[in-house]
């Protein structure tokens, strides 16, 4: 400080702040610098932060809390299928928010689906994949497994600790704002959803003057009409907002929320299951390791819409198949 009362004030040799020299200040990222020899080193790292990697330029690079292959410690790998999240090995459902957006008429909550399998192929993720979104056929209510484990974010975030607490009104913070990449979006986006916090079809409101339509009529229009419309959702919302916000007009183009539709057995989580949607030929799903028996579900087609009127909703049936590890099934 150039104060002759004090004199040779610093220690070169141990000070953060002046490290080999006057004014060489250590730092490391998630942690707080040391100095020791007049070099810079790590003192200790953030609550929730490690080292890993001895690499001081990086300083504490991991956090603990959401890191697969560092789960609470350096070295812990959780299982295959499974998040770290607070630090544990959770066997969870992952979900996202697409990065892109897609215009509204797409053809189906089920063809939605199909958008998400897409989105997360691209970027290697696995499983199967389908859209929250729901037309007069089909809603996450039915079309989901509904899960007993929790759901989490490609960053280990736990939104929800089960299916039933996914769809009270509220999910946790900070909302479904990771994307495929596993890449926080900023800001409060808005999502297409057409579904109600419950999980179900938002139907459309029929007065004397028409109906208002909450899916863009089944998501087949980007047509500006009045009272055709598609229910949104907000990504960082925790409220109920997070799926049921506000009505946006079909010319819009809007992300989807995605969710893995996984079947937990014996506390694993097994990413076999799979929508099959209706092609007019045959179809196969291949019955997974350590399976003996699986929950089917079928819809029937539901009946077409117009302006004025809406479609009546197809049938859904459920039952319980036996089967053999390993079989192939044909649908």
């Amino acid at each position: 400080d150039h104060q002759a009362a004090n004199g040779c004030e610093i220690n070169t040799t141990n000070d953060p702040s002046n490290c080999g020299g006057c004014g060489s200040a250590c730092s490391v990222p998630n942690g707080t610098a040391g100095c020791a020899a007049s070099n810079c080193t790590l003192a200790s790292c953030n609550s929730g932060y490690m080292d890993c990697d001895k690499n001081l330029a990086n300083g504490c690079e991991v956090n603990t809390n959401t890191d697969v292959a560092n789960c609470s410690v350096c070295g812990k790998k959780c299982p295959a299928g499974q998040i770290c999240g607070g630090g544990m090995c959770l066997s969870a459902t992952r979900i996202f928010v697409t990065s892109a957006s897609f215009a509204a008429n797409f053809g189906s909550a089920v063809a939605g689906d199909a958008t998400c399998q897409g989105v997360a192929n691209g970027v290697a993720l696995g499983g199967t994949w389908s859209a929250w979104l729901s037309d007069a056929t089909t809603s996450p209510s039915t079309r989901f497994v509904q899960q007993a484990t929790p759901y989490a974010d490609l960053q280990g975030n736990v939104i929800a600790t089960s299916w039933a607490d996914l769809t009270k009104g509220s999910i946790a913070s900070p909302g479904i704002v990771v994307d495929e990449h596993g890449a926080k979006q900023l800001g409060g986006g808005f999502v297409w959803t057409g579904t109600s916090a419950s999980g179900s079809w938002m139907a459309p409101s029929c007065y004397y003057y028409g109906c208002q339509y909450r899916d863009c009529i089944g998501w087949t229009t980007t047509a500006g009409v009045t009272y055709v419309d598609g229910e949104y959702g907000v990504t960082s919302s925790t409220s109920s907002e997070w799926t049921q916000s506000s009505l946006g007009a079909c010319s819009r183009s809007l992300p989807l929320y995605c969710f893995e539709q996984s079947c937990s057995i014996a506390g694993n989580t097994l990413h076999g299951s799979a929508v099959l949607s209706y092609t007019g030929v045959d179809q196969s799903f291949p019955v997974p390791a350590s399976v003996t028996s699986l929950v089917v579900k079928v819809w029937g087609g539901g009946g077409a819409g117009n302006l004025g009127y809406t479609g009546g909703g197809g049938g859904v049936a459920t039952g319980t198949l036996s089967v053999t590890p390993g079989e192939t099934l044909t649908v």
